[in-house]
């Protein structure tokens, strides 16, 4: 008897340390009450898993379980989506009403060389990473497991069968002719894999997020920033094996072969943001999103992935098109160098363009572009069913239909989660009820700029100087000597597949 009153007073005491954790640390409450009902001292609340949920208050269900993560406040999050643990800085496209919290980008494409905040005493970074201790006691129980670890089990656990019931959800695809297994690296299958190849400047954020808000991508955006304010071509054999080799290892999922990459995100966990499925999760704790394995795990759950490549010349592209195993499509982006110098040197936030001459300097761009022609010239007679190149101009003016080519090329669809995010960040009116619709990706506001600002003229006779075969070769025409006329800035492609018509 005295041995149970022992044993119940020691059970009571345990639940008491759990009630009072979860009052002290909200943020950190479902992980410990998921603890708690594993050792049976309360029972777990129903979700919107749960197949029988009806008593269940609605603000307790999660709204769509691809987007959602297993923690107890998604429903206070998800109404906020300014939350300050995000840098407002680095929010820029409106969020579609079905991901209300979840897509966070960029102002501007890769960045060539963007001031990557590392100061432990900057109040932005500190918003942007939180310490990974914040929200977490250790258990109550000493010998009980690591709660990083149970995160990291749950997490996974829970996305899984996310994924699972979202891609049966997926219009016009039929889970019994397309199983998901066979698209997952988890269960030995192949994900759908897809590449954009451009530069900074080109227009690729905005494509690369579009491609990215199709359900269930994973997206590897720039994943070669830690490489600097580099052109990495064929000739610079040791740097592009090492470059390739990252690439194939993120399309196979396999993070513990990019050490170097994994380092850069202990010091840079923001590069991780616009993968807006990962980065809900690396918002919990910095430690899930430094831990390689975690990293493998997530990566290998999703069917879909996505590249946004900004580094790596078109010509290595063949590395992936060459491999049947990785069964990649290509996509090279074109944009018209003026837009595209205008791009890298008005925005602020790129703080390091202009001491790069693989950045700033209009000759090296256009030089690399006419590069770029030769090589997707031979590619596309090699490739004519795995790669593609576009111009950004082409798209943005016949937007729906550039996206269904894009799509198309990528076995993709266009889904509606890709139509809301194009109508909503593709507004051309400034006074758009969406604040963060950007303006500045717009294909021709280089002319209206430099309309308003004749004293930089020169310095746009400069880049048609130097860029004139490049301009030809992908058929962009010079702007006349008055500027306030109209004028077409654009021509036919080189190729009848790059007529949207």
């Amino acid at each position: 008897m005295k041995k149970e009153r022992k044993e119940g007073r020691k059970e009571q005491s345990s639940k008491e340390a759990f009630e009072n954790q979860i009052a002290l640390q909200p943020s950190s409450a479902k992980l410990l009450e998921d603890h708690a009902v594993n050792l049976g001292f309360v029972q777990p609340r129903l979700s919107s898993l749960d197949p029988v949920n009806e008593d269940v208050p609605e603000a307790e269900l999660i709204p769509d379980p691809e987007l959602a993560v297993p923690d107890h406040d998604f429903q206070e999050e998800a109404q906020h989506p300014e939350d300050d643990v995000i840098d407002e800085a680095s929010e820029k496209f409106a969020l579609p009403q079905d991901e209300p919290d979840l897509i966070i980008v960029t102002q501007h494409d890769p960045d060539p060389g963007e001031e990557i905040m590392t100061d432990p005493n900057n109040k932005e970074l500190l918003n942007a990473q939180p310490e990974p201790d914040d929200d977490y006691f250790p258990p109550a129980d000493p010998e009980d497991p690591d709660p990083i670890k149970l995160l990291k089990e749950s997490s996974i656990s829970f996305q899984r069968e996310a994924i699972a019931q979202k891609f049966a959800s997926l219009e016009g695809e039929d889970p019994a002719e397309v199983s998901l297994a066979k698209l997952q690296l988890s269960d030995g299958g192949k994900p759908i894999r897809n590449l954009i190849f451009a530069t900074w400047g080109s227009g690729s954020d905005f494509v690369g997020e579009a491609v990215a808000s199709h359900p269930l991508t994973f997206y590897h955006n720039e994943p070669l920033i830690h490489k600097g304010v580099v052109q990495i071509g064929p000739l610079s054999l040791d740097e592009a094996d090492n470059a390739t080799g990252t690439i194939k290892a993120l399309l196979n999922c396999e993070y513990s072969q990019v050490g170097d990459l994994v380092s850069f995100f202990m010091e840079n966990q923001k590069v991780h943001n616009k993968n807006f499925r990962l980065w809900k999760y690396c918002q919990k704790t910095r430690q899930l999103c430094m831990d390689a394995g975690f990293l493998s795990e997530m990566c290998s759950l999703f069917p879909y992935q996505a590249v946004n490549l900004v580094r790596l010349r078109l010509k290595l592209s063949e590395t992936f098109l060459v491999d049947e195993q990785l069964d990649v499509r290509v996509l090279h982006l074109v944009r018209d160098p003026r837009a595209v110098i205008h791009s890298r040197i008005n925005d602020e936030s790129n703080l390091r363009c202009s001491e790069s001459v693989a950045c700033h300097d209009p000759a090296k761009l256009c030089s690399d572009m006419v590069d770029d022609f030769y090589a997707a010239e031979e590619l596309r007679e090699k490739y004519p069913d795995t790669f593609l190149v576009l111009r950004y101009e082409d798209i943005f003016n016949q937007l729906d239909h550039g996206f269904e080519v894009i799509l198309h090329h990528f076995r993709l669809q266009l889904h509606p989660s890709v139509q809301q995010f194009l109508n909503i960040n593709a507004a051309r009116d400034s006074k758009s009820p969406t604040p963060n619709s950007f303006a500045d990706v717009q294909p021709y506001v280089w002319v209206d700029h430099f309309k308003d600002n004749p004293e930089d003229l020169e310095h746009l006779r400069n880049i048609e100087k130097n860029c004139r075969e490049a301009m030809e070769l992908w058929g962009y025409a010079p702007v006349p000597d008055a500027l306030s006329k109209e004028f077409n800035t654009i021509v036919q492609p080189p190729w009848s597949e790059m007529r949207l018509v």
